[in-house]
């Protein structure tokens, strides 16, 4: 949803009070919205890694 103000001080106060009423509502009718994540899952670790050891990659970069 997009609102116009003529006044940007006003304009912060609508967008404010427009996103509450919007999540009391969907609150009050059970709706969630959900936020994205993302699960890393690590299936082998480098022994260099394991030890504290910059890769040999890694060094180069200093």
């Amino acid at each position: 949803m997009r609102v116009w103000c003529a006044d940007p001080a006003v304009a912060f106060e609508v967008k404010y009070d427009i996103t509450e009423a919007i999540k009391k509502r969907f609150d009050a009718e059970g709706i969630e919205i959900p936020f994205a994540y993302q699960n890393v899952i690590v299936k082998s670790w480098p022994e260099s890694a394991a030890a504290g050891k910059p890769d040999k990659k890694d060094e180069n970069r200093e």
